[in-house]
């Protein structure tokens, strides 16, 4: 079986795109293992935000960053907020009415994963040219943030819930868990990739927009003409018009 040249050519563009991958990988793995608490501490007060958004039963008593081995957790300690009916029962908050006290808790672990993916695509996407490299950080950095602030709230609901769920009615489905289960089975690497494309295409746009303006000349009014050249009828008239010789004697 022969193999032709144009299969063979695309070899060496996919070798270093995995070089560029592979370098992305560890600067940004590495850098992530080094500042991760840093990186995860301003997000807590936004996370238990996002949480009483989104689910006004529960009520966040405290997220604390703890280590697990090798790993950063976030813990979070919840409780419902007012007695709900759920699954036939009515459920009261742990502590209410001389209840022992107690609470729902909760862990995620892997916050950054998915900042992490995308930060490590957009790096190691070629370049078109080296200014489009901090357009596409810029266009990834809200993006980068945001992930993270989707994914582990909703997460640390769909575990309350479950919590919740194996305690009082374990046959109950749980609505929340449909989209815990997505981003467990690979729907969170999608919106990575995602987001990841969308800031290289964005990025791209907008440096090429930029380069275009900068070649367009500053002063948008035109250059003046040339005057028009003399007729022929214009210079015999010149022409009879210059004084002639005199004669000589």
């Amino acid at each position: 079986m022969s193999i032709s040249c144009a299969q063979v050519a695309p070899l060496p563009a996919i070798l270093k795109l995995g070089a560029r991958v592979l370098l992305a990988s560890v600067l940004v793995l590495g850098g992530l293992q080094a500042c991760e608490r840093a990186l995860i501490a301003p997000l807590i007060p936004a996370f238990r935000g996002m949480i009483s958004l989104l689910d006004l039963r529960f009520r966040v008593i405290s997220v604390d960053l703890v280590r697990e081995g090798s790993d950063t957790v976030l813990r979070f300690d919840a409780n419902l907020a007012r007695p709900i009916q759920y699954a036939g029962h009515t459920l009261y908050p742990l502590g209410w009415n001389g209840q022992a006290d107690g609470v729902f808790q909760a862990q995620v672990g892997g916050v950054l994963q998915y900042s992490a993916l995308l930060l490590i695509v957009v790096l190691a996407w070629p370049l078109q040219r080296w200014r489009e490299l901090p357009v596409r950080l810029a266009c990834a950095a809200p993006l980068l943030v945001l992930l993270p602030l989707i994914a582990t709230p909703t997460i640390v609901i769909a575990e309350l819930w479950n919590v919740i769920s194996h305690e009082f009615a374990p046959e109950h489905f749980v609505t929340w868990m449909v989209w815990n289960r997505f981003l467990a089975g690979g729907g969170g690497l999608v919106l990575a990739l995602l987001a990841a494309a969308l800031s290289i295409g964005l990025g791209r746009r907008l440096s090429s927009a930029r380069a275009v303006r900068q070649a367009t000349p500053s002063d948008p009014r035109p250059a003046p003409a040339p005057p028009p050249a003399p007729s022929r009828r214009s210079r015999r008239r010149r022409d009879s018009r210059a004084p002639r010789p005199a004669r000589g004697s």
